[in-house]
């Protein structure tokens, strides 16, 4: 609710726009260093082969699912960073500040309605309302 209500409350911040430098070889290299650096996602990714493929696999199949992964996961970021970017100047809008603090003041206080609720497995035994 805390996070919500500074939403509500917040101005929007004085955007500089950063000057390019690079060209989007560069870009397109840096993404994919980063991309083959997030080993977690690529494990995480390359576990799912195992329940696909059942014939053993060969150094070259290996190195093959390897880049189909990197490649997959480069293209989700980028989709990511694109969206990031184009969603960033209409989100900043007070009217959309409003609205996402709004929701998660909601939701923070629906969470505390459920909280306070009591399980149907007390009220069940406790001669509650159930009993």
């Amino acid at each position: 609710m805390w996070f919500g209500w500074t939403l509500w409350r917040s101005r929007p911040a004085a955007r500089s726009t950063p000057a390019v430098t690079g060209s989007l070889h560069t870009s397109l290299l840096a993404g994919l260093m980063l991309t083959l650096g997030d080993i977690k996602a690529l494990v995480f990714y390359a576990s799912f082969f195992p329940l696909f493929i059942s014939a053993p696999l060969s150094p070259l199949l290996c190195l093959q699912v390897l880049d189909t992964t990197a490649a997959a996961l480069l293209l989700v970021k980028g989709l990511y960073a694109v969206l990031g970017s184009r969603l960033s100047r209409p989100l900043n809008q007070p009217a959309a500040r409003k609205l996402g603090g709004g929701l998660m003041v909601g939701c923070g206080l629906w969470l505390l309605d459920i909280s306070r609720r009591p399980t149907a497995a007390a009220l069940n035994y406790s001669g509650g309302w159930l009993a």
